[in-house]
């Protein structure tokens, strides 16, 4: 499905996943299920590097900050290099400020 998406979200889809790997693999008490890019500030694309420096991502039906730069290959078609840092958890009087879904709503 990347393929078919305009280029801005295809490449912000590619750096969610890659999110999702890493904070799974460094981190093994966080289970990412989801990431918004956008949920704190508006992601940026610099050359072939991305920058979410307002993301989040939901864990165990929680929400937590998270900043991000992902470097895309030439052609920006994988990511080449990934840096990340976790932030605290995101109060749920903020989620809605933030369009983070509530998980206990999700109906998938």
């Amino acid at each position: 499905m990347l393929p078919l998406f305009e280029e801005e979200t295809r490449l912000e889809q590619l750096c969610n996943l890659e999110a999702m790997a890493q904070i799974a693999a460094s981190l093994r008490q966080h289970h990412p299920d989801r990431v918004v890019a956008y949920a704190k500030a508006e992601v940026r694309i610099d050359g072939s590097r991305l920058l979410a420096e307002g993301a989040a991502f939901r864990s165990h039906r929680r929400w937590y900050g998270l900043t991000f730069r992902c470097g895309l290959s030439p052609g920006r078609q994988a990511v080449q290099d990934f840096e990340f840092t976790v932030g605290k958890a995101i109060p749920k009087r903020l989620w809605e400020r933030y369009n983070l879904p509530d998980p206990t709503l999700d109906t998938d």
